[in-house]
């Protein structure tokens, strides 16, 4: 029996709103940090919205949040300077779902990696733009898993040959294809 279009089209059109929701969703953290940079009084309001953003939790009080905050909004101005630069950023796509992990099968673990396939074994992309995340005591992000952490780079990364070059990822290499050594 033949499909009608509209069968077809009902799961492409629920695709492209979600595409956009995610899109709306990076942007408006974008749009919230221009305005807490321009005018940090409104910063100083949107700190319960960055707290979650961050943190998974707007009660950035009862966390004792409120510090690191304060340093992750100074740190926002040489962000931005490096996101300007291509530093930071590499591949982040705006309508790309949010993923705590690389695209399955897309990448894998080196074989001359020594540690486990979790971040806190290497943290090279975490100091390379000194981010204000990483906890150097630990070797953990403060931000794991949280949304900041799916939706921006961290939990999406690698998706490309040009992320493993940028950060030279001793760790990663593209599935079926070899990456270059690293010193």
């Amino acid at each position: 029996m033949p499909v009608s279009t509209a069968q077809h089209s009902a799961p492409q059109s629920t695709s492209v709103t979600r595409r956009f929701g995610w899109a709306a969703t990076r942007s408006v953290f974008g749009a919230c940090t221009l305005t807490a940079l321009a005018v940090p009084p409104l910063g100083a309001a949107l700190l319960p919205y960055f707290s979650w953003w961050f943190f998974g939790s707007p009660r950035f009080w009862k966390q004792g949040r409120a510090s690191l905050l304060v340093r992750l909004w100074a740190y926002g101005y040489p962000c931005l300077a490096m996101l300007v630069r291509r530093k930071v950023g590499v591949g982040n796509p705006l309508f790309k779902e949010p993923r705590d992990t690389p695209p399955e099968g897309l990448v894998e673990v080196r074989e001359d990696w020594c540690g486990t396939s979790a971040c806190g074994d290497c943290t090279r992309c975490c100091e390379q733009i000194e981010c204000p995340l990483h906890d150097k005591a630990t070797g953990y992000c403060l931000s794991y898993a949280s949304p900041h952490w799916r939706y921006l780079n961290c939990g999406r990364y690698p998706e490309s040959q040009a992320d493993i070059d940028f950060y030279a990822c001793p760790k990663w290499r593209m599935r079926g294809g070899s990456c270059p050594p690293t010193t």
